[in-house]
């Protein structure tokens, strides 16, 4: 059900906002309304930035539950980022020697599933989702979570331990299936992009030791 949900939620919000024709400032008046969120100027000009950039309507609007509402609202008022696009976007670059991590994103496809976890070495934040891309939006995340040094110090130990490039393995016409290891670095991002053959286990070991430790430190556990 939840992935059925996730997947209709998708689609109204690939309706363009102009099609819907409602008005910004009734959308703001809204999302502050049910989110019960303090918001100044500023904060109104943030949430319609937000509601803008998400192409979300009144239709919409109604369709995401309070939670997720109040998760909205909560990233928007603490300036806490909603999606880490740029880690997946950004172009490629090698990552110099000693470069200290920033953020991590790993991605790992399975059916029509993804596997995914976000760490945010700056904020102290983590997410974790066993279907979902959180990079995308971790407001949707299955798990959130502070997370801890042990959980930090162990991820970037997995992560020691694996050779990045921008590509390994053969992804002709796998693109969309692909596992994807993102890294950010003060001046950029690094990441690898693998499918089909030429995968080696020692990299896919890897991905499932980082998404174990995500997981673990997202419920708490690290």
């Amino acid at each position: 059900m939840r992935k059925v949900m996730i997947i209709l939620l998708a689609l109204v919000l690939a309706l363009p906002l102009a099609a819907r024709g409602e008005g910004a400032d009734v959308l703001v008046e809204s999302f502050i309304q049910r989110t019960g969120v303090r918001a100044d100027a500023a904060m109104r000009e943030k949430i319609g930035a937000f509601l803008r950039e998400k192409s979300i309507s009144a239709q919409v609007l109604d369709m995401i539950d309070d939670a997720l509402l109040q998760s909205y609202a909560r990233h928007l008022s603490e300036d806490i980022p909603i999606d880490y696009a740029a880690l997946l976007d950004a172009p490629s670059l090698p990552m110099p020697e000693g470069a200290k991590v920033l953020r991590l994103a790993v991605l790992q496809p399975e059916g029509a599933a993804m596997e995914s976890l976000l760490a945010d070495f700056e904020r102290g934040l983590v997410y974790y989702d066993e279907n979902w891309p959180v990079p995308e939006d971790v407001c949707r995340a299955q798990y959130a979570g502070t997370l801890s040094d042990a959980a930090g110090a162990a991820l970037l130990e997995r992560l020691d331990g694996m050779t990045l490039e921008d590509q390994c393995g053969d992804i002709a016409g796998m693109e969309f299936g692909a596992i994807r290891v993102a890294v950010a670095w003060e001046g950029g991002v690094t990441r690898c992009t693998a499918a089909g053959e030429g995968v080696s286990e020692a990299f896919l070991d890897g991905v499932c030791a980082l998404l174990e430790t995500g997981r673990a430190a997202a419920q708490g556990e690290l």
